[in-house]
């Protein structure tokens, strides 16, 4: 073999491999951005996409934008190999770091994150290794801002919305403490769904409400959809605001019109459909169901006397389950008892009544609507219950006003108990 040739092969690697650690050290470091805020290197939130490298654990970039006050801008990341983290910050006027949100990329992939800013100024983004260092791209979009308040700020006099699924949006401003109002008009037996979005670095929250200023919350929170199906066609209201009434903060919301449902008996006991209690079967239906006002059946019955009565239920889906109320001297219902229907079965129970008078029964889903049936029977009659009342005269209490009534009056005529 040649020996100047061998000579060269060792010559000609460590130069290959010299070339090798060069290239990587200049993707390392070219561009090599500023490894704390101080030295950040400015970008625009324009949309414009910046590429950086993450050359060992211990790199960080960093970058800064300058942000209009209230805000919504979009951030986009993506990595090549596995994740990094991207912080974004503002200065307090300690001039301290705060934290105002942070996002992570998928490993090889890329994601979008949408962050509210308050105060105008300059921002920051860091940027950091995740899961592996490596090649990263991010751009910054300011969506818009939105500085002004334009819905009413009170429940006298809210917005109206339409429930035609497009969206309103608008900035919880003057520090959290503004609040937006808004009405909107349902028809009966008709579903709804509530659409809510906010960016996660927010505190704006909204609450479902029937009959204005004075009604009841439904619900409140940031679930970001709720369905209901309006019962009998009330106006019902939105009230969107910082949950700590001290962060501004920007939401969409809407509300959509759904199914039309029908319904076989009335949803409260006060439209209770009357059922006699010997023992026929009642069938009805659970028709819909929704997160707020599912479909609930009522049926009202006469106790006729204090005692025993027997209830039997079934269910062809699911289970059901059934409550039996009595109205007390307030007419606030008081509940009794309950049972539920196994699953595609029946079942029986015996409930204790203390007191004759009209009784309800309200039948709603456990597991699944559906059809059910169920059926009442009343313990045997007995002289003096409801139903066979003492009649006028009869002072020995038999049911019958006869000559032994009026035996018992003429031996007792006149006689008087009064005290002198």
């Amino acid at each position: 073999m040649n020996e100047s040739r061998v000579k060269l092969i060792p010559v000609v690697t460590l130069f290959f491999f010299m070339f090798v650690i060069l290239c990587i050290s200049a993707q390392a470091e070219d561009p090599d951005y500023g490894d704390g805020y101080n030295t950040a290197e400015p970008v625009d939130p324009n949309g414009v996409i910046i590429e950086g490298v993450i050359a060992d654990d211990p790199d960080q970039d960093w970058f800064s934008f300058t942000a209009s006050a209230d805000g919504l801008y979009d951030f986009w990341a993506s990595s090549q190999t596995g994740t990094k983290r991207l912080y974004v910050y503002k200065l307090d006027e300690f001039d301290q770091l705060q934290q105002i949100d942070y996002f992570t990329t998928p490993s090889g992939g890329s994601t979008s994150k949408q962050i509210f800013i308050q105060e105008a100024g300059t921002c920051y983004v860091k940027v950091q290794k995740g899961s592996s260092i490596g090649l990263y791209r991010f751009s910054i979009t300011e969506v818009d801002t939105y500085p002004m308040d334009f819905y009413a700020d009170t429940c006298s006099s809210p917005d109206m919305l339409i429930p035609d699924g497009v969206a309103v949006y608008d900035g919880i401003t003057d520090y959290g403490m503004d609040e937006d109002w808004f009405t909107f008009q349902t028809t009966a037996l008709r579903e709804y769904r509530i659409d809510f979005y906010r960016p996660g670095n927010t505190d704006v929250q909204y609450q479902f409400k029937q009959d204005g200023c004075g009604g009841d919350s439904i619900y409140a929170g940031t679930i970001a959809s709720r369905t209901f199906v309006s019962w009998n066609g009330d106006d019902y209201d939105l009230r969107l605001y910082s949950q700590t009434h001290v962060k501004e903060g920007y939401y969409e919301i809407s509300v959509t019109e759904g199914v039309q449902h029908t319904d076989d008996h009335g949803n409260t006991y006060d439209a209770a459909t009357p059922v006699d209690t010997n023992a026929t079967e009642v069938e009805g239906v659970l028709d819909y169901e929704a997160n707020y006002f599912t479909d609930v059946d009522w049926f009202s019955f006469t106790a006729s006397a204090d005692g025993l009565y027997d209830f039997w239920a079934s269910s062809q889906t699911g289970t059901k389950r059934l409550y039996v109320y009595k109205l007390d001297e307030f007419d606030q219902l008081q509940q009794i008892d309950y049972f539920t229907t196994p699953s595609g079965g029946s079942t029986s129970k015996q409930i204790f009544i203390q007191e004759a008078g009209t009784c309800y029964v309200k039948v709603q889903k456990s597991s699944q609507i559906g059809l059910y049936r169920f059926s009442i029977t009343s313990p045997e009659p007995y002289c003096g219950d409801l139903l066979h009342p003492y009649p006028a005269g009869d002072v020995n209490e038999n049911c019958i006003v006869d000559l032994e009534d009026f035996a018992i009056l003429a031996g007792n005529w006149l006689k008087d108990n009064r005290p002198e």
